[in-house]
């Protein structure tokens, strides 16, 4: 029976703690393993490869980046708050404006009724 020369080890996986660097040597051995049947990978399968992680890593920057920006659960749960602080706030405004508009009319039509 044969056997590809990695039989003797299996796919791996990195770990959220590994670094950016074992993360990278794992994609490689995961690759290799994948792809070996009794051969060797060629040195344009492994600069592929290489070109891939690279382009990954740039794009994953990219959204790390972009996420920095967004604001945090808790933070968001602060605007959730005020917003409804706001809202009541508004709404008292808007009962006292409508009480005001009505006292205005009734100044008015005190007025028109004198003459």
């Amino acid at each position: 029976m044969k056997t590809s020369g990695c039989s003797a080890f299996g796919l791996i996986y990195p770990s959220r703690k590994d670094t950016e660097e074992t993360k990278r040597q794992v994609a490689v051995w995961t690759y290799f393993w994948l792809t070996m049947d009794s051969k060797y990978a060629r040195k344009s399968d492994v600069a592929d490869l290489r070109k891939a992680i690279e382009t990954n890593e740039k794009s994953l920057s990219e959204v790390k980046g972009e996420l920095r920006h967004l604001p945090t659960s808790k933070e968001v749960a602060d605007l959730r708050l005020l917003m409804t602080e706001m809202k009541g706030k508004t709404d008292v405004l808007n009962t006292n404006i409508g009480s005001l508009n009505h006292q205005v009319k009734l100044l008015i039509e005190k007025e028109v009724n004198k003459e």
